[in-house]
């Protein structure tokens, strides 16, 4: 509204509607509502953009940007935060680790990661599984751990500001979500060539492509997650080529100097007319609302 009234064009970019619970799947009717007044929206992928489409979003309000990370500024910790971490955890330094970083929320998956810990722990009986981050279902999630009899293998960090040494600390870095758009966890860890398994959803294939960069699997589905961790874990040339793909992507077609071009010519399109909602002065102000 302030924008209206001062012929301001706006632009809004989109990450994920969750659905969950009503109260959200409340805003985010709300959300779709407004977004149809904005000059331009940016989804953070494709899948989110046919989302939009279906919300009745017009197609020529939407862009695709998808997430960069900033490698120049990505401070890579040193050898020793993987040794340091695996201590602060008690986590012996030859053992294999699998992590999952994210919010304790049920579009995350968590329950899926623990499951599949329960499989693969009855091939690899040493593996460990590192869980960081907070929020609302960690007293559930302790609960599930301690119901699959895994709770010994498992170490909640809780939230974390020092997220790239667990990255370090990790053999296998997992994301189980059931719903996403384009991660950044799977960004910043495949920028430090940790090899990724993801679940196909949202706009993660666009950046883990099976066996090329990672390895997919469904959602919700545990045996496939445990066989997908179960053959990274005993094939490191496998990983580490992986890795190497990953980190290789992410320079080329997943930087932020990328994505920040993409945001410049999205605002310089709204502001200087082209297809906007807006009628342009020659001053660049605009007139009328259409």
């Amino acid at each position: 509204l302030a924008a209206r009234k001062l012929e301001l064009p706006v632009v809004a970019t989109l990450h994920l509607w969750s659905h969950t619970p009503f109260i959200v799947r409340l805003y985010d009717w709300l959300d779709a509502l407004v977004l149809r007044f904005f000059d331009r929206v940016v989804g953070v992928s494709e899948e989110i953009a046919t989302e939009m489409r279906q919300k009745r979003i017009p197609q020529r309000l939407i862009r695709v940007i998808r997430n960069g990370v900033d490698l120049e500024s990505l401070v890579f910790p040193g050898n020793g935060a993987r040794r340091q971490t695996r201590q602060e955890l008690g986590i012996k330094e030859q053992s294999l680790v699998v992590g999952i970083v994210g919010r304790l929320t049920p579009e995350k998956g968590h329950r899926s990661f623990l499951e599949a810990a329960r499989e693969l722990l009855r091939r690899i009986p040493e593996a460990i599984f590192v869980i960081v981050g907070d929020g609302r279902l960690e007293e559930e999630l302790r609960a599930h751990a301690a119901a699959l009899g895994v709770m010994g293998a498992v170490r909640f960090a809780g939230f974390r500001q020092d997220v790239l040494c667990f990255y370090e600390a990790f053999d296998v870095l997992v994301s189980s979500s059931l719903r996403e758009g384009t991660p950044m966890v799977l960004l910043e860890a495949m920028a430090m060539a940790k090899p990724v398994i993801a679940t196909r959803v949202g706009g993660v294939p666009e950046l883990v492509r099976h066996d090329e960069t990672g390895l997919l699997v469904p959602p919700r589905d545990v045996r496939s997650l445990a066989q997908a961790i179960f053959d990274l874990l005993k094939d490191q040339a496998r990983r580490e080529r992986l890795a190497r793909a990953g980190q290789r992507l992410i320079s080329e077609e997943f930087s932020a100097k990328r994505m920040a071009q993409a945001y410049q010519e999205v605002y310089e399109e709204a502001w200087g007319g082209g297809r906007s909602v807006h009628e342009q002065t020659k001053s660049g102000r605009s007139t009328a609302w259409r």
